[in-house]
């Protein structure tokens, strides 16, 4: 976050809120290399424990899931 605030302050543009519009963690365990965040019980930990974290200290001012589950493709 530091780096994508320097860089809007480069140009101007630091009072600029920051979204970040994929973030999330996918349900299929296999494709989690965490043993604690696999699974649908391991996706909403992990949502537990990082949005909190982007939305507070780190400073975003919005956080949009993109990876709710995983199909058997």
């Amino acid at each position: 976050m530091e780096y994508v605030r320097g860089a809007l302050a480069s140009v101007g543009a630091a009072d600029r809120p920051i979204w970040l519009t994929e973030i999330g963690a996918g349900s299929e365990p296999g494709l989690q290399p965490e043993a604690a965040y696999r699974g649908p019980e391991g996706q909403a930990r992990w949502a537990r424990d990082v949005l909190p974290e982007v939305l507070g200290p780190l400073g975003a001012e919005r956080a949009f899931w993109f990876t709710l589950f995983d199909g058997p493709e």
